[in-house]
């Protein structure tokens, strides 16, 4: 259950950081 939730929260983190990229790129 651990090991699932740092697998989720490593996986919004990694989504959060390409959102973040893809707005640098719009602006």
């Amino acid at each position: 259950m651990h090991c699932l939730f740092l697998q989720l929260c490593v996986q919004m983190k990694w989504i959060y950081q390409c959102m973040e990229m893809s707005v640098t790129e719009l602006y």
